[in-house]
């Protein structure tokens, strides 16, 4: 896990399909997880602006680069649908 700046943090989760996924958290560090996804192709990089905001309202957000860019290795032959499902519950069970 990486400390980035403040209350930023990166880090790499292993999904369930063995590949990785580069992960950026930032806002309230105990504040209400939240999954950000800021459109495809999707970046891990969070906004300044939308961080402030969930420090301001005691949410944490959560975001991932999308397989195949930045620091997420790839998924070769699946959707994107099938793909934001199973990060989806890969991000959750990395939480607990």
């Amino acid at each position: 896990m990486k400390e980035l700046s403040g209350t930023a943090m990166e880090h790499v989760v292993d999904t369930s399909d063995g590949r990785r996924l580069a992960v950026e958290e930032d806002g309230d560090p105990e504040g209400i997880p939240v999954l950000v996804h800021n459109g495809t192709p999707n970046s891990r990089l969070l906004y300044k602006h939308h961080i402030a905001d969930a420090v301001a309202r005691g949410i944490r957000l959560i975001s991932y680069d999308r397989p195949g860019y930045g620091g997420s290795s790839p998924a070769p032959g699946r959707s994107v649908a099938e793909l934001r499902r199973r990060r989806s519950r890969d991000l959750c069970g990395a939480q607990d």
